[in-house]
C-alpha cells in the first residue's frame, strides 16, 4: 500500500491540509504544536475509525469546534488500485471507502478496509503506527510469531506455501528432483 496524499479539513490546528506524500521515506518537520503528531495520527484514525490518538471524542479532534464539516481524507495505490478514503468527523456521516470500481459507505468501510487493503487493526498497532518506546516491542515475540509478521508484511506467505508444498511432493516422492 503507498499513501499518496492526506486532506484534512478542520482537524486539530489545521483547518484545510492536503499534502502529498512521495514514494519511500517522508519526515514531517515543524515547530512545537504545528500539528505533525496530528497528520501521523490522522492517517492512523482514518485507516482505523480510532481516534483516540487524536483526542477523547470525536468533537475534541474539530477544528475550534467550527461548524463547518470535518474530515480526513487518505488517497494511495494498494495492488495498483487507487483508493480513497474518507472519514467524515463532524457531522460524522459521510465516510467513505473506495477501491478500483468498488465502493463502500458507514458500517462496511472497515470491514471492507480489512479485506481490500489486506491490514487489520493489530497489524496497524502492533507493526505500523507503534509509540516511540513500543517500537522494538517485536523483539520480544517468538522467533515463529516474528517469522509470521514478517511474511505477512512482506508478503513472502507465498513463497513459504510454495516451498512447504515442493518440500511434501519431494518428501512424498522421494528422491524427486524440482
Amino acid at each position: 500500500m503507498y499513501i499518496e496524499k492526506l486532506t484534512l479539513a478542520n482537524i486539530g490546528p489545521h483547518k484545510n491540509l492536503e499534502i502529498s506524500f512521495a514514494k519511500g521515506l517522508n519526515g514531517i518537520v515543524g515547530a512545537n504544536g504545528a500539528g505533525k503528531s496530528t497528520i501521523v495520527n490522522s492517517i492512523y484514525a482514518a485507516l482505523t475509525n480510532d481516534f483516540d490518538r487524536l483526542g477523547k471524542t470525536k468533537k475534541d479532534v474539530v477544528h475550534f469546534n467550527t461548524d463547518e464539516p470535518s474530515f480526513i481524507q487518505v488517497e494511495g495505490q494498494h495492488q495498483n488500485k487507487p483508493f480513497v478514503l474518507r472519514r467524515a468527523v463532524s457531522p460524522s456521516s459521510g465516510t467513505i471507502f473506495s477501491i478500483g470500481d468498488l465502493s463502500y459507505i458507514k458500517g462496511d468501510v472497515n470491514d471492507a478496509i480489512s479485506q481490500h487493503l489486506n491490514v487489520s487493526k493489530d497489524i496497524i498497532d502492533n507493526y505500523v503506527f507503534v509509540d516511540q518506546w513500543q517500537m522494538f516491542q517485536f523483539l520480544s515475540q517468538t522467533p515463529a510469531e516474528r517469522a509470521k509478521a514478517f511474511q505477512y508484511l512482506c508478503g513472502t506467505e507465498v513463497v513459504t506455501n510454495i516451498h512447504k508444498a515442493c518440500s511434501n511432493f519431494v518428501t512424498k516422492r522421494g528422491h524427486t528432483v524440482i
